[in-house]
């Protein structure tokens, strides 16, 4: 009776992989369609002690049967790494109801729901092997996580070999209550398989919403017949294309220009992260300016003039470039290393250490030594080297164990720590005589840090991990700039 597990009443389920153990229902219901062995793969630690002990009884001991397999690993790394086949893999409303889109542990599930992902579970079928990807669709609001599912569909088909014209033959969809199944198929639907699903939707509540040759509404058969160019999705009130690994916020649907015009939102959820990080973002500033800048004018006793601003706009740069930059490659590497928690660690660590050793490493010029302009040129090269061969390497390294893949962040992080750790010390030199503006230096340095841990985000969401990783090295290259100039003048 439950529309989720639409997969098992098209074909016979021998091997099947649920993404998401939660409390095991997933796993019975597989038992229950008689597959011949289910792999339930969970990421939470605490999820899964609950099912496999605390409450195990509940579900007859799962973890005690021969015919299943309980995995507590990231579902995306372990099925990257498994030469195992599956019949079937299901993903039953993998999301959480906290601010999904605003940044930090809550961008642990966007990751399942990506191109690049969706790319790596389709090939981990076999050849009738089938994706069946559920989520909300509630009667009377804008359906657009079932548009978000169909275009990451689309996508995910067209990446594996199947031919633009051929992809809506692969593609299923029906919906009960407040809930709808999309079934990806490697290989086209059957006349037979066709006839079955639309012989489920007379079941009560049941309705089909797509199939190779119904579709529930025109943006549905737009978007299933490979129809849907950018001045279509542009058209549509929310941006429903597909998210990549370079933007995995697959909840973030709401368009900045209906916001800041006051036409979105009509239908917008919980999850709806946007205004959310518009909102700290300016409480940022505005605490940022009341606790930082206005100390710094009433009890520095010093009004920088206008001489005065290369030297503030290279302290404010490298705070910026240095989050930005912190930002980017935290969301990556969650993305990359899984746990949330690694992401975080892993990145903040390494960052601060190396920082400090490349910090260290700063002294007055000498003869024959390294001149001061030299070092942000040396930053700014080294972070677009790192920037160009971080994505090629995380995408090489996915299917990796966790150790390898801490080692791989590190080749990345360790040599940006370190030269991003230069620039303060550097600046510090540049303007030595000025040591009436140090506060200002230091003050400066660290609003820009505040407001740039919120800003990283936002362009994120936006535009892209990549480009708030590149925003931060123009943060560096316009520094560069700026002490290149300074040491002419003072030679």
């Amino acid at each position: 009776d439950d529309v989720v597990n639409l997969g098992y009443r098209l074909r016979r389920i021998d091997r099947a992989a649920v993404i998401g153990l939660g409390g095991g229902r997933d796993v019975l219901s597989a038992l229950s369609f008689h597959a011949g062995h289910v792999t339930g793969i969970e990421l939470n630690p605490t999820v899964f002690e609950i099912l496999t002990d605390r409450f195990a009884d509940f579900t007859g001991h799962l973890d005690r049967r021969a015919d299943v397999s309980l995995v507590r690993a990231e579902a995306r790394s372990w099925l990257a790494a498994t030469t195992d086949q599956f019949d079937l893999i299901q993903l039953s409303l993998i999301d959480t109801w906290a601010v999904t889109a605003a940044g930090g542990l809550t961008l642990t599930e966007d990751k399942l729901y990506t191109r690049e992902a969706w790319h790596d579970f389709l090939l981990r079928l076999s050849p009738n092997g089938m994706l069946v990807v559920s989520r909300w669709d509630m009667p009377g609001t804008y359906p657009k996580e079932f548009y978000r599912v169909l275009s990451l569909a689309h996508d995910g088909l067209a990446s594996v070999g199947v031919p633009e014209g051929e992809i809506r033959r692969h593609l299923l969809a029906e919906r009960a209550g407040p809930i709808v199944a999309v079934v990806i198929s490697r290989s086209p639907f059957t006349a037979a398989e066709i006839q079955r699903a639309r012989g489920l939707a007379a079941d009560p509540g049941f309705g089909v919403v797509l199939d190779p040759h119904t579709a529930r509404d025109a943006v549905t058969a737009t978007i299933a017949d490979g129809r849907a160019d950018a001045a279509f999705y542009a058209s549509l009130p929310f941006d429903v294309t597909a998210p990549s690994d370079d933007r995995p916020f697959f909840f973030q649907t709401e368009r900045l220009s209906a916001l800041l015009s006051g036409s979105g939102g009509q239908a917008t959820n919980q999850k709806e992260g946007l205004p959310v990080v518009l909102f700290i973002l300016g409480m940022t500033v505005l605490m940022t300016m009341i606790f930082v800048v206005s100390p710094l004018i009433r009890r520095s006793g010093v009004i920088p003039k206008r001489a005065a601003a290369p030297a503030l706009l290279y302290f404010g740069g490298i705070g910026l470039g240095f989050m930005l930059i912190e930002i980017a490659q935290m969301q990556r590497l969650m993305i990359f290393l899984g746990d949330p928690i690694f992401g975080l660690t892993v990145v903040l660590a390494s960052l601060l250490l190396f920082g400090g050793f490349g910090s260290a490493t700063v002294r007055p010029s000498r003869p024959g030594g390294v001149s001061l302009w030299l070092r942000p040129i040396v930053v700014t090269v080294s972070l677009s080297v790192i920037g160009l061969a971080t994505v090629p390497l995380t995408h090489a390294f996915q299917g990796f164990g966790v150790p390898v893949r801490i080692l791989v962040s590190l080749a990345t992080l360790a040599p940006a720590g370190f030269v991003m750790g230069m620039m303060f010390p550097t600046g510090m030199l540049l303007w030595a005589s000025q040591r009436a503006l140090q506060p200002w230096f230091w003050g400066i340095n660290g609003a820009t840090s505040v407001v740039a841990s919120v800003l990283g985000i936002l362009i994120s969401m936006l535009y892209g991990i990549s480009t708030a990783f590149w925003s931060g090295v123009v943060c560096y290259a316009l520094c560069a700039v700026i002490a290149l100039r300074m040491t002419q003048r003072r030679a």
